[in-house]
């Protein structure tokens, strides 16, 4: 399910870099949370679970992976960090077939559980959903060649449409995610870029591509204080750590947060020149696309010179319906995952769950995101952000992956 400490997403290792330096002993907590009505404790049994996670947490790095690190540019210290024990153990019951998840300690180090969690209880879920559909594993695995072999053919009109895989998370299982990557390296070479993965981009030799997630505004809301200032002010304060650590080659942001809206009033003319892009991950993908044209236009930048990465619930055809409608405005990249990774056929339906920061140091995080159906934390601390942010998006979309 989880064969090395390198099978998790490179921007969970990029971010808990840049917290382990820059903001070291904070405590968070993440949560499990099931955006659908699959009654887990039918699938999942704890016991299996526990050992699963007891096995991930002694897992080390080989030295070959180690010389991948430091070639993606992560520091001697924080590979012998990464390297330890992943922290305290993921808690796991389940009530009345509600599967209930939740790891807390050291944010740098309890952030590296969010993959393993969904990926593992991904797998799982789904080999007991043959078992109870009658399915087995190679009959499975050869509907997915088919279906993903057809997926190929539309993209063969189109060798400019370029994509990253951004599949880990809610695979159909490891050796699945390993087939997906050999099929697209060798049907379509020339759209996919790389993967979001760094023990398959480890494997095959293939670029790794990540920067942040939503937790980093997230968790820094909270860090400076409750006052409606200081959350304001912590996406800007964010924003310029994560520049001083990382800079250009690690500069696209993600907008959707606490709004796209309130990124686009407080990323200054200086940001919008110097970093490469913006990531959206919620709402409208065409609306977006025009705002971010309007947004550097305004600021008297090209907007062909910047690159737009698409990552929403994407699928094949669209990709290619927002790739003819803006190819000629910027440069157009996806990022694309379960639709990827987890088409399979015979009724086996994605799971549409995630692991998130739920709170840093006992406050509880919020995420307004571009779409309301994608909104986390409590009733209370919902409503305050939304005024905090001046919050006014409508958009709502069931949230399918």
């Amino acid at each position: 399910m989880i064969s090395s400490r390198l099978d998790t997403d490179h921007y969970k290792l990029t971010m808990s870099q840049m917290l382990h330096q820059k903001q070291p002993n904070r405590m968070a907590t993440f949560s499990f949370i099931n955006r659908t009505s699959v009654p887990f404790g039918r699938f999942i049994f704890p016991q299996e679970l526990k050992e699963e996670f007891a096995r991930i947490r002694e897992m080390r790095l080989s030295s070959a992976e180690r010389f991948f690190l430091q070639d993606k540019g992560f520091s001697h210290e924080y590979i012998e960090f990464l390297d330890g024990h992943l922290p305290e153990m993921p808690t796991i019951t389940v009530d009345a077939d509600r599967l209930n998840i939740s790891v807390e300690g050291n944010w740098a180090g309890v952030t590296l559980w969010e993959i393993p969690i969904l990926a593992t209880v991904n797998e799982i879920y789904f080999r007991e959903k043959m078992k109870d559909l009658r399915l087995n594993v190679r009959e499975v695995f050869v509907s997915g060649e088919e279906i993903l072999l057809e997926k190929a053919k539309m993209l063969a009109d189109y060798p400019d449409l370029k994509f990253v895989d951004f599949g880990s998370r809610r695979r159909f299982a490891e050796d699945w995610h390993g087939k997906v990557i050999a099929i697209c390296l060798d049907k379509m070479r020339n759209n996919i870029v790389g993967t979001s993965n760094d023990h398959m981009a480890h494997i095959f030799r293939t670029p790794v591509v990540g920067t942040m997630a939503h937790e980093c505004f997230m968790g820094y809301s909270r860090l400076f204080g409750n006052s409606e200032q200081a959350i304001r002010d912590s996406q800007h304060i964010f924003l310029q750590d994560w520049w001083e650590f990382y800079g250009e080659p690690l500069s696209v942001a993600l907008t959707d947060t606490f709004g796209t809206k309130f990124f686009f009033e407080t990323f200054t003319p200086e940001q919008a020149e110097l970093w490469n892009g913006l990531r959206q991950d919620s709402g409208d993908p065409r609306i977006f696309g025009y705002k971010a044209i309007e947004f550097y236009k305004k600021m008297g930048i090209d907007p062909k010179t910047k690159t737009i990465v698409f990552s929403d619930g994407l699928t094949f055809p669209k990709m290619i319906e927002l790739w003819n409608e803006f190819h000629n405005e910027f440069n157009v990249l996806f990022g694309i995952g379960t639709n990827l990774t987890n088409d399979m056929g015979f009724g086996l339906k994605p799971l549409s769950i995630v692991v998130k920061l739920s709170a840093i140091n006992g406050l509880g995080t919020v995420k307004l995101s571009d779409n309301i159906a994608k909104a986390m934390g409590s009733e209370y601390n919902q409503k305050r952000f939304m005024e905090i942010f001046d919050y006014d998006n409508t958009y709502y979309e069931e949230c399918a992956v």
